[in-house]
C-alpha cells in the first residue's frame, strides 16, 4: 500500500473552448459548418457549451459544398 502525499499541487482546471462558435446557440436556429465529415465534435462541443438544450446534426451539401448543420431545437 502507497503512503499519502502531501505538497503536490493539484492539476490545472481544464476551461472548455467554444471551438466551433457555439455558445449561446439560439433557439430553433441553424448554423452550417463546410467541409466536416463528422457531427460529433460540433454536436459535443454545442452541448457542454449549451446545458439543458437539445440539438440535432446533419450531414448535407449546400451549394456544393459538403458539411455538418446543426440545429438547436429546444
Amino acid at each position: 500500500m502507497t503512503e499519502f502525499q502531501y505538497d503536490v499541487p493539484p492539476p490545472i482546471c481544464f476551461k472548455f473552448k467554444d471551438t466551433y462558435g457555439v455558445r449561446d446557440f439560439p433557439l430553433n436556429a441553424s448554423k452550417f459548418y463546410p467541409n466536416m465529415v463528422r457531427a460529433a465534435p460540433v454536436y459535443s462541443c454545442a452541448n457542454k457549451l449549451n446545458k439543458n438544450c437539445k440539438f440535432v446534426t446533419r450531414t448535407v451539401t449546400e451549394n456544393g459544398v459538403k458539411g455538418i448543420r446543426i440545429w438547436r431545437i429546444s
